[in-house]
């Protein structure tokens, strides 16, 4: 591996020597061959999910650092991961796991507006996909009590059927 004079790292794969006996990669321009810096590479630390790793070169041996993730970088993470729609029968299987399905059908039953409440239970019965934004969902983790937290899990875990 070699260091460029502004910091690159490039890797030697074809090479040559220069006339100082050091080898050099074969794509770098030969004027430059003075300024390069062999470094000495050293493994990418291993780190978890919610952490990054940036190198620098001190000395010509690359140096690593890792770095914990903002609260904010998390919570972006996170909602990434949740997906914006599942298949409605993924979306029915959660709910049985989770015992909502019957709280589900009352929230139907209490609808008072007639053509509300059926327009409600056949999005909900007949639609093949529900997704996460969609206002019926609102409106049962409303009348559930459920948080926004909760309801990603429940899109998260639909998604992984």
């Amino acid at each position: 591996m070699w260091l460029t004079p502004d910091q690159n790292i490039i890797q030697s794969g074809d090479a040559y020597t220069g006339t100082d006996g050091t080898r050099y990669p074969a794509n770098f321009p030969k004027d430059q061959i003075v300024e390069l810096t062999q470094v000495t590479m050293v493994e990418k630390p291993t780190i978890t999910r919610h952490q990054s790793a940036s190198y620098t070169v001190v000395d010509g041996t690359q140096v690593w650092a890792v770095t914990d993730w903002t609260t904010e970088q998390i919570e972006q993470d996170r909602l990434m991961s949740v997906p914006q729609s599942v298949a409605m029968w993924q979306a029915r299987e959660v709910l049985i796991d989770a015992g909502l399905l019957a709280p589900i059908n009352a929230m139907f039953a209490s609808i008072p507006d007639p053509v509300t409440r059926e327009k409600a239970q056949a999005k909900f019965e007949y639609s093949g996909t529900v997704k996460r934004d969609d206002p019926l969902i609102l409106m049962a983790a409303s009348a559930l009590g459920l948080t926004d937290l909760q309801i990603d899990n429940l899109f998260i875990a639909a998604y992984a059927l």
